[in-house]
């Protein structure tokens, strides 16, 4: 056989390097009759016509090869991280009722793991554990009602602050509301930051 430096691709009509071509022993010249730039816009055309055929092979590689998936997927979110968020998000977004239910599905697998991790937590730490239920006992008390008006707001911005005596910008509780206190009017005031 003698050395073919170009070929012409039988597709585009024009003549290439021999590198632009795959290899195929069964041909002559033992390169493929289509250039890589035709392959490629045949083989998209090929799989555009084709869906349903290209859909179920990739199912069928995807559960012969679960574990090396897996792995790729893992390497791919590493690399993408930004990516994969948003596309996480998207998917959320337009698929709410199927978001439910796989949260839901999660939530009844991990039941009894959760429970353990929570009773741990809560012995390793229970001063974090007494003042969060304490929050929430309150937040459920006041149920998100407010007792102060718009004009004791204003009255109270008008004070000094109350840790530095300097002119304030927020409002703080004196009592904090971690203790089952509402908020009340004479349980509040003025503060630029606290010392």
């Amino acid at each position: 056989m003698d050395c073919v430096t170009t070929k012409k691709c039988s597709l585009c009509q024009k003549y290439k390097d021999v590198k632009c071509f795959g290899k195929n022993k069964s041909q002559k010249d033992g390169y493929q009759a289509y250039c890589s730039d035709c392959r490629k816009i045949k083989y998209h055309e090929h799989k555009q016509a084709n869906p349903e055929y290209f859909y179920l092979k990739s199912k069928k590689w995807r559960e012969d090869n679960k574990e090396h998936k897996a792995q790729q997927d893992k390497l791919w979110v590493e690399k993408n991280r930004k990516k994969s968020n948003e596309i996480k998000k998207h998917w959320k977004l337009n698929h709410k009722e199927q978001n439910k239910l796989i949260n839901k599905k999660y939530s009844e697998k991990t039941k009894d793991i959760r429970r353990i991790r929570n009773r741990q937590w809560r012995s390793n730490n229970p001063e974090k554990h007494n003042l969060k239920e304490a929050r929430r006992r309150v937040r459920k008390f006041n149920n998100g009602i407010f007792e102060v008006s718009a004009k004791e707001i204003k009255q109270m911005l008008a004070k000094p602050c109350y840790y530095c005596g300097k002119e304030s910008k927020h409002i703080d509780h004196i009592i904090p509301i971690s203790r089952r206190w509402t908020t009340q009017y004479w349980k509040l005031d003025s503060s630029l930051c606290k010392m």
